[in-house]
């Protein structure tokens, strides 16, 4: 197993999509900040001031990260049928549930860098240009929950990417790895909007809207772990369905 992942690292490492994916976060950043610089003092202007620098990372991955994870963690797998790796990769181990596993854990890594980075770059920026801001308001939170806001923020794109991968898998192409996500992400706006009363819980954004205000303290209509279970859910079950696909049919 740490051959193999290993192995994705050092792709993953030389591959420049991922690498575009981050610079495209931290440009839009910028392109936030430099907005905001320019923006008329009656406009909403968004705050970088410490702490609220953090959330405009986190705002950025939540809003581009879903899309952003499905296209990486499709081409993780996917890639390795356009090229007709796996048939390499395949006849070295007896197992195969581990390939799957390690691509998931170059995802989950990947999302973990931006989680850090995108963050700590809004807030850099806005200590080295809060001079020249507009004046706005500072969200009025402590460090600890803000933290919360940005690790919750990477939530979504985790189970993006995750569908992602179990579209690639199933459509053995980056392409039907990419349609399966991006239907999921619509499907599931539809499913907050139409199931009545408590099935709203199926809803993976309705599921996270939960589990944010529970663990903020606040009052929800599911309690903390129903909500946790559904996030915790569409994680799991797409991760597993992948790995069982994948090791049930792929080469022997």
């Amino acid at each position: 197993m740490i051959s193999i992942l290993r192995s994705d690292l050092l792709k993953t490492r030389k591959r420049a999509m991922g690498w575009v994916m981050l610079a495209i976060g931290a440009a839009l950043i910028a392109l936030v900040l430099g907005v905001a610089i320019f923006a008329p003092p009656t406009e909403d202007v968004p705050s970088f001031a410490y702490p609220s620098g953090l959330l405009m990372g986190a705002q950025v991955l939540t809003q581009l990260g879903g899309l952003m994870m499905i296209v990486f963690g499709a081409t993780l797998v996917g890639s390795e049928y356009g090229f007709d790796t796996w048939k390499n990769l395949l006849t070295r181990r007896p197992g195969r549930a581990a390939f799957i596993l390690s691509k998931w854990i170059v995802l989950a890594l990947a999302l973990l860098i931006a989680t850090v980075v995108l963050p700590a770059w809004a807030q850099a920026l806005g200590f080295l240009f809060g001079d020249v801001l507009p004046p706005a308001a500072a969200v009025d939170l402590p460090l600890g929950a803000v933290l919360m806001q940005v690790g919750l923020s990477a939530v979504m794109p985790l189970v993006a990417g995750t569908l992602g991968v179990m579209g690639a898998v199933i459509g053995r192409s980056s392409v039907s790895g990419i349609i399966a996500g991006i239907v999921w992400m619509i499907v599931d706006v539809v499913l907050a909007q139409l199931l009545p009363g408590g099935l709203k819980l199926v809803s993976f954004n309705v599921a996270m809207s939960m589990l944010g205000a529970n663990l903020a303290g606040q009052t929800a209509p599911v309690g903390l772990l129903p909500s946790l279970l559904v996030a915790l859910a569409y994680v799991i079950v797409p991760l597993g369905v992948a790995a069982y696909l994948f090791q049930r049919r792929d080469m022997a």
